[in-house]
């Protein structure tokens, strides 16, 4: 029985372990299809870099919002996808868009439960964001002006209104 353990535990390493093997090869760096590797939203997987790029641009135009945002791209996908990815694109947006409302939801919880100075913070973090006056660097020293200013519990309770933000290792 202890024998039988040991060759189901060996079995389910050997298999985690090429799965892990069979995913690297997958996106190995030495593909000679001279393909470039997908990153982003999938109905953006197997388009032309121009296409690529148009779209990325709208999506780190951080001066269009929401249905401004969703509109310009939609006009966009009309244009140039094909009908099936174009099913994938509105696909994506409907499931981004719930997200974004989720996201919506959970800061407004959590905004509702901050304290005065907490508050007062996260105001004035989120009206940094908004001045178009300044470059993305003062911007990022004010924030932590203000976060400086804060007690410990304070600042953990305004770095928790964004949770997704910092999690995420950086797009060098």
């Amino acid at each position: 029985m202890t024998s039988l353990k040991l060759v189901i535990i060996f079995a389910t390493l050997v298999a985690v372990s090429l799965a892990g093997v069979v995913r690297r090869d997958a996106t190995d760096d030495d593909d000679d299809s001279g393909e470039e590797k997908h990153h982003g939203p999938a109905f953006l997987e197997g388009l032309d870099a121009a296409t690529k790029d148009k779209f990325k641009a709208i999506f780190r135009d951080h001066s269009l919002k929401g249905d401004a945002k969703d509109a310009a791209l939609l006009k966009l996908a009309t244009s140039v996808l094909t009908p099936e990815k174009l099913a994938e694109f509105k696909t994506h947006q409907v499931e981004f868009k719930k997200k974004r409302e989720q996201w919506k939801a959970d800061y407004d919880a959590k905004y509702a439960k901050l304290s005065p100075n907490a508050k007062k913070a996260a105001d004035e973090i989120k009206g940094l964001w908004e001045k178009d006056g300044m470059d993305r660097a003062a911007k990022k020293a004010k924030k932590e002006e203000i976060l400086k200013s804060l007690t410990e519990a304070e600042r953990k309770e305004v770095q928790d209104l964004f949770p997704h933000r910092g999690k995420k290792p950086s797009r060098n």
